[in-house]
């Protein structure tokens, strides 16, 4: 399927073969955080890397480990509605902190006119990354980091306060 000059194609990162290298490669909304298992991460960076020409850039966000450390996971819930429909969203989650995981099950529940309407259960795993831990793999992947942020916030200082953080980092020679 194509949009444009874009095509697009379903694949695993940990086993990605395109045949061709890019400029650029862009892994968003805290997709590497389901790479859980430190094997399958470092695979996965490796294929990212293969498919980076020599100065490429890779750019993601993932979980930030200061952050949900210091801000716990909890059960939180969101309520839309609009023209008769009412979503709610429960989000219950429970951190394997030394396993840098945590679990979310989410239910959303339907309501239209009144009536209950769909009930959708669903678990993620996600981990969560640490500053220093990451660009570890990074570096070992064979990229440089070049800056590590709140996510959207390229000036701004990475601590705590923010559960999103957003990394910048250059594909060096010689992998």
């Amino acid at each position: 399927q194509g949009f444009g000059d874009a095509r697009f194609k379903l694949m695993d990162a940990r086993k990605l073969e395109l045949g061709y290298k890019f400029d650029a490669c862009v892994c968003m909304f805290a997709a590497l955080g389901y790479v859980t298992e430190t094997s399958e991460l470092i695979q996965t960076l490796a294929n990212f890397r293969r498919h980076l020409r020599d100065e490429g850039l890779f750019i993601c966000d993932v979980w930030n480990g200061l952050g949900v450390m210091h801000q716990l996971p909890g059960t939180r819930v969101k309520v839309v509605e609009k023209d008769g429909i009412k979503v709610i969203r429960i989000a219950e989650s429970v951190l394997e902190s030394a396993r840098h995981i945590c679990k979310i099950d989410f239910r959303t529940i339907v309501v239209q006119k009144g009536h209950q309407v769909d009930d959708i259960r669903e678990t993620h795993l996600m981990r969560f990354f640490f500053p220093q831990e990451l660009d570890h793999y990074l570096e070992e992947a064979g990229f440089r980091v070049l800056r590590t942020s709140p996510f959207m916030k390229l000036e701004s200082r990475l601590d705590e306060s923010e559960w999103n953080m957003m990394l910048v980092a250059q594909a060096i020679g010689g992998k």
